[in-house]
């Protein structure tokens, strides 16, 4: 069996979940979540907290009995999650975003440590994930209102555009090392799509839709999707049926484009992803960098 921790948000978790998968599909062997980090409370600085996230969707894992444990004692889940690993073989993530090939020949029965956020982990099993990663349940439907105006667009394509701000901006450490794309990148991106395709529909992504409708100026058919209590595997799973996406600096809009199934798609990134870390790996090839 294959372990993976998780860590971070949804795209985040759905990174380290396609690394697993696709390892353990390489073995022939299972793939288990380890959420014990998704469930401590303990304090720890500049740390957002977060849970799991992947229940919205169809994916074929099972939780380990750690996060079971770590579940019935909250308070000792980060100390129970450190003394697991002394059981297993441990491969830690050397460097984040670059890719490690050591990792797909590390064989069954090992434990992931990591962000893994690099499409050479998984781009063998987009199939795969593209069913992984699709909806469990029926969109609701203020969803299913959204996908109806984003499939009949007109003669003009739906473009998404994702804004993340959120603890980008609240949170000082993050804003210091992460960074946060601003109302420049976002007037490039969509000149770039205007250039590339012409005219479109916008449909408007994001966590702080007030700073949206605010910073952003298109003159054609904008719909504003998030702050309709939609949830987020719904409003990522939308932008993936856009034709094409504009992405912010965030794992959430990278897994948007990425399951986008257009292959005429245009996927417009931050050149710039984070103010550190050497992410040349994480755009794939054929996504224009602004």
């Amino acid at each position: 069996m294959i372990t993976v921790k998780l860590i971070g948000g949804i795209g985040n978790q759905m990174f380290q979940y396609a690394a697993g998968r696709g390892l353990a599909i390489a073995n022939n062997t299972r793939l288990a979540l380890d959420i014990t980090d998704l469930q401590t409370t303990l304090p720890r600085k500049n740390f957002t907290r977060r849970c799991f996230a992947l229940d919205f969707f169809k994916i074929d894992a099972r939780l380990t009995a750690f996060s079971k444990l770590g579940k019935r004692l909250p308070n000792a889940a980060f100390l129970i999650n450190r003394l697991a690993r002394f059981s297993r073989r441990t491969i830690k993530e050397k460097q984040p975003f670059i890719f490690d090939p050591t990792v797909a020949s590390a064989g069954d029965g090992v434990y992931l440590d990591g962000w893994w956020q690099n499409e050479k982990y998984f781009s063998g099993i987009r199939e795969t994930l593209l069913h992984d990663f699709s909806l469990k349940d029926e969109a609701g439907k203020e969803a299913r209102t959204i996908l109806g105006l984003i499939k009949n667009s007109g003669d003009l394509p739906a473009i998404s555009l994702h804004i993340r701000r959120g603890d980008y901006v609240s949170n000082k450490l993050n804003n210091r090392y992460l960074g946060v794309c601003g109302p420049d990148y976002y007037r490039a991106a969509l000149a770039v799509m205007g250039e590339r395709i012409g005219n479109f529909n916008l449909f408007v992504f994001s966590d702080d839709i007030e700073w949206a409708k605010y910073n952003l100026s298109y003159a054609g058919k904008t719909v504003y999707v998030s702050g309709r209590g939609l949830g987020d595997g719904e409003e990522l799973i939308l932008m993936s049926k856009c034709s094409h996406n504009i992405i912010a600096n965030s794992s959430f809009s990278w897994w948007g484009a990425w399951l986008n199934q257009n292959k005429n798609k245009i996927v417009v990134a931050p050149g710039k992803w984070f103010n550190i870390w050497n992410t040349s790996d994480l755009i794939p090839s054929g996504w224009i960098k602004v």
